[in-house]
This record gives C-alpha cells, sequence and structure tokens, in this order.
C-alpha cells in the first residue's frame, strides 16, 4: 500500500470514529433544555465562566442585532442528555442573562445587568425583566444557534478530541483550565484529587500567589509540575505547558496511564504531599519560595528546586527537621544553579533539589 492508499485509509477510519449530527435550534429550546436537565454545564466547567459584563453585553447585542453565532459542540451521553464541550461561555452567558444560570448548588445566580455597546448604548443597566417582551425577548428567545452533536456511540476519546482542537490556545484558556478540561472528560476523580491538594492550608500558605495567577489555576499547575517533573525526563522540555500535557496525556508511559495502573498511587502520593507542604510551611511559612531580601515573589525556580527535591526525598524527613529544612533553603541561592532559559533551568533545579535535600 503506498502512502496516499494509507493516508486515504486512516482518514476513513477516523472519519468512522466521529458520529455526529447537527441542527439549529432556538435560543428559548436549548434553555428549556437547560431547565429540564437535558442539556448539561458541567460545573467544573462553568467555573471557567468569567467573561466580563462587557464582554456579556456584546455578545447579547450580537443577538438582538441578528449577528450569526459559532455553533456550539455538545457531547450526547448515553442518556441521551446533552454535555458542553464548546460553548460553555456563549451559552452561559446567555442563561446567565435570562436569569436561569445555576451555580455549583444548583441555585439560579443574580441575571446579568448589561453595559453599553458600541451598537446599542441602550442597552447600559438593561437586565431581562427590563428588555422589552415584545418584540425583543420574543426575538431574543427565537434566535437559532447551531448545535454540533457528537454521538455517545462515538470513539471514546471524541469529545475530548473536540475539546482540544477547538480550544487549545493561550487566548481562550489558561494552561491549566485546559488540561482541567481534559482531565474532567478523561478522568475526572484526577481532577478532583488535585483541586483538593489545591485547597490544602499550608500548600496555599506557602506558594502565596496572587489572585491573578489563582484565577487561572496555576496553583493546580504547581501541584502537577510537583508530580510530573521528577518522573520524566526533562532533557526535551521546551514549552511547560507542552510538556505537561505531553507527559500527563500523551506519554507512551504518562501520568494517567501511571494512574490508571496504580504504579502511581494516588492516596499514597497525596499523603506525601501533605507531609511535603506542612514541613515547609512550618520550616519557612509564606517565605518558603521567595528569595530572601527581593519582596514577596513567588520564584518557580525556587519551587522547583524546593519543594520537588524535598517532595522527593520527604520520606527521610519527619518534624524533627524543621530547622535542617529551614537551613537548606536560607542556603539554597548560593548553591541554586542558573541558566539562561526555561529549558535548561528546569532539568538544573529539579535534579539539583533531588540531591539537595537528600539525607
Amino acid at each position: 500500500m503506498n502512502n496516499q492508499e494509507s493516508l486515504i485509509e486512516q482518514v476513513n477510519k477516523s472519519r468512522q470514529e466521529y458520529i455526529t449530527d447537527g441542527y439549529s435550534m432556538s435560543i428559548g429550546e436549548l434553555v428549556s433544555m437547560y431547565k429540564e436537565g437535558e442539556l448539561i454545564i458541567d460545573p467544573d466547567f462553568q467555573r471557567k465562566f468569567r467573561w466580563s459584563a462587557a464582554t456579556q453585553s456584546r455578545l447579547i447585542e450580537s443577538i438582538l442585532i441578528g449577528v450569526p453565532l459559532p455553533s456550539i459542540f455538545v457531547f450526547q451521553n448515553e442518556k441521551g442528555f446533552w454535555e458542553v464541550v464548546d460553548g460553555v461561555q456563549r451559552i452561559s452567558t446567555i442563561l446567565a442573562f435570562m436569569g436561569e444560570l445555576k451555580n455549583n448548588q444548583g441555585q439560579k445566580e443574580k441575571g446579568t445587568i448589561l453595559e453599553r455597546t458600541k451598537m446599542l448604548p441602550a442597552l447600559k443597566g438593561v437586565t431581562w425583566n427590563t428588555l422589552p417582551k415584545e418584540p425583543l425577548q420574543l426575538d431574543f428567545r427565537r434566535s437559532k444557534i447551531e448545535v454540533k452533536i457528537i454521538k455517545s456511540l462515538s470513539h471514546v476519546n471524541a469529545k475530548f478530541e473536540v475539546f482540544q482542537r477547538l480550544n487549545y490556545a493561550p487566548t481562550i484558556l489558561s494552561g491549566q483550565e485546559y488540561r482541567n478540561a481534559l482531565l474532567i472528560m478523561t478522568n475526572k476523580a484526577v481532577y478532583e484529587w488535585v483541586d483538593k491538594l489545591s485547597k490544602l492550608e499550608n500548600f496555599k500558605k506557602t506558594i502565596s500567589l496572587t489572585d491573578r495567577w489563582l484565577d487561572e489555576k496555576y496553583d493546580q499547575e504547581l501541584i502537577l509540575r510537583l508530580f510530573v517533573f521528577p518522573l520524566f525526563p526533562l532533557s526535551g522540555i521546551s514549552k511547560v505547558d507542552d510538556y505537561l500535557n505531553e507527559t500527563i496525556f500523551y506519554d507512551d508511559n504518562s501520568l494517567l496511564k501511571r494512574i490508571e495502573e496504580n504504579s502511581f498511587n494516588l492516596d499514597k502520593e497525596a499523603l506525601k504531599f501533605k507531609k511535603t507542604f506542612d514541613l515547609l510551611a512550618a520550616a519557612k511559612g509564606d517565605e518558603a519560595f521567595q528569595k530572601i531580601g527581593k519582596g514577596q515573589q513567588f520564584l518557580e525556580s525556587y519551587f522547583e528546586a524546593i519543594a520537588v527535591g524535598l517532595y522527593w526525598n520527604i520520606d527521610s524527613y519527619d518534624d524533627s527537621d524543621i530547622e535542617l529544612i529551614k537551613k537548606k533553603i536560607q542556603n539554597i541561592e548560593e548553591n541554586l544553579p542558573k541558566a539562561l532559559n526555561t529549558s535548561s533551568r528546569i532539568p538544573k533545579t529539579v535534579a539539583f533539589g533531588k540531591k539537595y535535600f537528600s539525607k
């Protein structure tokens, strides 16, 4: 078989893995499905609903003046319900404006108050209840959105692949938000495990991140860095996001595969993680990853050396070693290897940390 024939065969095989359908639905129909529980916006996806009031107002403006909206993608699960794969922001904006969006506790959120827009400055202060019912509310409900449906009989990773191809762009999601979405789709227990670790008090205390970093789930990225960096070769690392995606999801011996095979035990690693940050908090508190005399800036190089190094050797440490840990952290700057960029820094600092904290 030549290359062209192989390509045709591969294309045909891949197409068969995506059983799809699609048609236009009115906003009113989609809202009714949501209210009946037939259109599902996973609460963990909904956390990423953070469009500004101005952006939400522009979407509502587009609907009111008849601008066609991009398609939304849904996955039809085994019960026949639709899970939103792509379009969470748009659907959530519509539901929020109409006062139908529910929070993680199942309670309706307060309806959106719109801002003025370029073409409709009179939208300023408008809510769903103050929008004229005739004709604007009626027209709004009747506006159509194209829905692309991925059937439940599709390949097991169909919704994962669709989300990946549509959403992996820095302007849409942060790197960790993207990984969280993939974890929710592929192994939600792992996502919940990482989320739980990120809420441990001493972990939060030692990393002491800004609100912006927390909004972008950088704390959860640090957790994955801690587990991944010591386990996988670092010589080929270029972009950290690409490296984490590869080692967590795609590598032949990926982190998810290790978890499924129990060679990476979540309960055991959670205990090691907690012990690591309990000791770091006792030794240095919120200054654990800050350079002495250089303000309150969190330093990735310190995290790579200190957190990864201590975690890797944690079985050798206990509460009697707090002063030793404190001394090692205080002396780390003079011992830490220097590097010009991320790709050369991470292999050096991780290797250094694993050796520096060995007893």
